[in-house]
């Protein structure tokens, strides 16, 4: 049914369950990431979230962003502060 999701791994860490996807390759970076996106879409439209938690702002950013109102999340990025 989510044959990309053939191509990722997944893990329960600390009670929630993570997705390892696999990293972008020349492809993806030739359609400026689209691919890898759709595989994140995946993901996201497979679980259902209520919520996506990203530790470190990354291009997928993006795709996480763009997908929340389609898909009915909320997304959140840690955003840390590195003064003291």
């Amino acid at each position: 049914r989510y044959p990309i999701l053939k191509e990722c791994r997944e893990q329960i860490i600390d009670g929630y369950k993570t997705y390892f996807i696999k990293s972008p390759t020349r492809w993806d970076a030739f359609t400026l990431k689209y691919t890898y996106g759709k595989r994140v879409y995946e993901v996201l439209k497979k679980e259902q979230p209520n919520f996506v938690y990203q530790r470190v702002l990354k291009f997928m950013s993006y795709y996480i962003s763009k997908l929340q109102n389609k898909l009915n999340y909320k997304h959140y990025i840690l955003v840390a502060y590195l003064f003291n």
